[in-house]
């Protein structure tokens, strides 16, 4: 018999046979030695039982048959019946943790039936405690919450998967996830103009098979008037994947948004190794982005610094080897991974913006499957 829940009803049936003729009497149906029911034996020599609530575990099940005036008794072999727990079972994972209290966080469940297979409709209900923050749909086995109002403090998060418009059977819930959300250090800018920007990912949650690309958009919009030069970057792309940012202005004048394009390509089969940094109209190979990176700490530091004209030309042979790392206009990083396919997994996909001393990142979970 196929593995059955310990929610569903079954029919065990017990034939009797004897050459002389058909026997008379009932049939006992045992649970290795405990009796689970008892039926007649019909006619056609079969008793059959119906089954309901078996306990979830391995069944030995065998049917017994009582002697009558004309027939001795008999045992059947067994038959090895699993039965498992009809909840689904669900799990719950923070694409950041613990999470600062200005930026946002995404939940993702996942739910597996107790079957096997995918639960392709029911709701997951995301909550803190007994307050319920999000009911979200299920599809494919997966539903996704974002929210940036959760309180700083520790956070008893649990995703619970309702099957069907009433709570039943297959349902389940998730282990708590103590999701983290702490306090924010803010940047502080001198001068005290309040000048910043924000940055906002369209699509922050993904999921794709390997070997196929995702794509969604970064908008960087300047707050109070902010004006210069800005660098993205992108992070956290797995092995066997490529991760590049390609954006219409790499300057911000105080009022316009720019646009980003992130592109993430997981592979299907080997691809080669190299790692190269452009700008959208000339490629430099062998820069590396982890060298653009390093610099742009000491680069920002440099804006700050005023005096003589030693440091004067200091600072502008520095900001001319960023200009050289990063290019004029939308700029482009591209890194490649060594041989290898895109394992399956979560991973945690990094959004850095730096302009001046100002830096704001956001994340993207991405679920390779």
């Amino acid at each position: 018999m196929n593995p059955t829940t310990n929610f569903s009803t079954f029919t065990l049936t017990a034939t009797v046979t004897s050459a002389p003729g058909v026997p008379s009497g009932s049939v006992t149906f045992l649970d290795g030695t405990q009796a689970i029911g008892s039926s007649p034996v019909d006619n056609g020599g079969n008793a059959v039982l119906r089954v309901v609530n078996l306990p979830a575990g391995v069944h030995n099940l065998n049917a017994l048959y009582n002697e009558d005036a004309n027939f001795s008794g008999s045992q059947s072999p067994s038959v090895r019946e699993t039965v498992v727990d009809s909840h689904s079972t669900v799990t719950v994972v923070s694409s950041t943790n613990p999470q600062i209290v200005t930026e946002a966080v995404t939940f993702v469940a996942t739910v597996a039936p107790a079957l096997g297979g995918q639960a392709t409709n029911g709701t997951i209900s995301f909550s803190d405690g007994k307050q319920i923050l999000a009911i979200v749909p299920v599809s494919n086995s997966t539903a996704s919450f974002t929210t940036g109002t959760l309180a700083v403090g520790d956070h008893q998060i649990v995703a619970t998967f309702q099957a069907g418009s009433s709570p039943g059977p297959f349902d389940g819930a998730s282990p708590v996830l103590v999701q983290t959300i702490k306090r924010d250090s803010p940047i502080i800018i001198i001068g005290g103009n309040g000048q910043d920007f924000t940055v906002s990912i369209q699509q922050p949650t993904a999921q794709i098979s390997a070997g196929s690309t995702f794509s969604t958009q970064v908008i960087l919009t300047p707050v109070n008037g902010l004006k210069g030069s800005v660098t993205t970057l992108c992070a956290g792309a797995p092995t066997g994947s490529t991760c590049t940012i390609n954006s219409d202005a790499s300057t911000f004048d105080g009022k316009t948004p720019i646009t980003a394009t992130l592109v993430i390509t997981t592979t299907g089969t080997p691809i080669s190794s190299v790692a190269t940094v452009s700008s959208m109209e000339t490629r430099r190979p062998n820069l590396y982005p982890g060298l653009a990176l390093g610099l742009l700490p000491v680069v920002f530091s440099c804006v700050l610094v005023q005096g003589s004209g030693k440091k004067r030309r200091q600072l502008v042979g520095l900001t001319m080897l960023t200009a050289l790392l990063v290019g004029c206009g939308g700029t482009k990083f591209e890194t490649k991974p060594l041989i290898a396919n895109t394992p399956l997994g979560t991973y945690t996909i990094h959004v850095q913006s730096q302009s001046g001393t100002i830096a704001h990142a956001g994340q993207i979970l991405l679920t390779v499957k």
